[in-house]
């Protein structure tokens, strides 16, 4: 079998093409192409620069939404915070002026905020602040102040309204 009857693969196509099948143009053409069916490291390279560029517009979405969802993690332990102090008061001894004295932990559940207790005359404020992964929210300190029978919602971020949820 000389050369021009081995079969070998075209690299448009992908197939096995006999030699002697092709024309000389073709044959010329052919031999000048690699005979390899693949990809070319310039294809690779801009599908890693197209999966960049999405990742890059992404990201920052997907961070935002870390955060807010975290923040789910300071509302239910500040509205922990509140269930317990109404509980004590409503036994007739007052609110508590720390966590200790409610028998709560310091941090939340998921350990994404500090917690801290003060007593403010004849209210208290309860008070969240990010911590670790979320210390970069914008929404910064969460704070829950109970006054005369009702719970007044703030942030440092500002908008307790965005922060808070409602």
């Amino acid at each position: 079998m000389s050369r021009l009857d081995t079969p070998h693969r075209d690299p448009v196509r992908c197939v096995a093409v006999r030699r002697d099948a092709l024309s000389v143009p073709d044959r010329r053409r052919h031999s000048l192409r690699h005979r390899r069916c693949g990809f070319t490291l310039i294809e690779l390279m801009i599908v890693v620069a197209v999966i960049a560029i999405l990742a890059t517009i992404a990201y920052p979405g997907y961070a935002q939404h870390l955060h807010k969802a975290r923040r789910a993690d300071a509302h239910a332990a500040l509205l922990r915070v509140e269930i317990e102090q109404q509980k004590r008061r409503a036994v007739g001894l007052g609110y508590a002026d720390s966590l200790a004295g409610l028998g709560l932990a310091a941090t939340s559940q998921d350990g994404h905020y500090t917690l801290d207790l003060a007593l403010d005359g004849d209210a208290f404020v309860a008070t969240a602040s990010p911590r670790g992964a979320q210390s970069g929210d914008a929404c910064g300190d969460i704070r829950l102040r109970w006054l005369g029978g009702s719970a007044q919602y703030s942030a440092d971020g500002g908008d307790a309204l965005r922060c808070w949820g409602r």
